[in-house]
């Protein structure tokens, strides 16, 4: 189809067009209330001691310990282990929630703790949603650790302490682009409205005029 017999076939099936058209804005104003950016943010608390060097650990007490605060934060023993734990939530399907989890380097069916890391990590609707649930998970490790050397009496020149890295994480959008996804729904509504369109024409075609011109002499 030329680009002459293209315009006058719109003007000539214009209603065709405006359906095509108003379809597409329709389907584009959907796709631009459904659509939905996730957030993600995670963060590193390690467990650290009084210490000269206080990365310095000669037993395994400090892994006990970050054990024992992310037990206490998911309210018992994680069952669910992923074969790595650099492994996040988004990618695993997770678009709202949080999680406590020690950096565990072992396998998905062994398990090794080296060193008291424990990752805390967050996904979300929003930036400040995300935010803020860091926020509260890394306060509630911080009142746990309290809690548990209150109640152990230590002395408090042994009081072990939290280092988060970074104290204020960056919240990053990991999925969903409104912009993307009209455009796509837009440009996708006008290929379809141009088929629809040669359709029509050749279903039921409509002589041009000079065609037509010529068949009337």
């Amino acid at each position: 189809m030329t680009t002459r017999r293209l315009l006058w076939v719109t003007i000539r099936r214009w209603y065709v067009v405006l359906l095509g058209l108003a379809l597409t804005v329709g389907v584009c104003l959907a796709v631009r209330s459904a659509a939905s950016t996730v957030y993600w943010s995670r963060t590193v608390v390690t467990v650290l001691q009084p210490h000269e060097n206080p990365l310095h650990n000669e037993d395994s007490s400090l892994v006990g310990l970050a054990s024992s605060l992310v037990i206490r934060a998911n309210g018992g023993p994680v069952t669910t282990k992923t074969s790595s734990s650099e492994t996040t939530l988004y990618g695993e399907g997770v678009i709202d929630g949080s999680r406590v989890r020690l950096r565990d380097v072992g396998s998905q069916w062994t398990s090794s703790i080296p060193d008291p890391v424990i990752y805390v990590e967050a996904v979300g609707p929003s930036e400040q949603v995300v935010a803020d649930r860091v926020d509260a998970m890394v306060d509630a490790l911080r009142t746990d650790l309290d809690t548990i050397q209150t109640d152990l009496a230590v002395d408090h020149r042994s009081l072990a302490f939290l280092q988060v890295t970074p104290e204020r994480p960056t919240v990053t959008p990991v999925s969903g682009d409104r912009t993307r996804a009209v455009a796509a729904s837009a440009l996708l509504g006008l290929v379809l409205t141009a088929i629809a369109l040669a359709f029509v024409d050749r279903r039921w075609p409509v002589p041009d005029r000079a065609r037509a011109g010529a068949q009337s002499a």
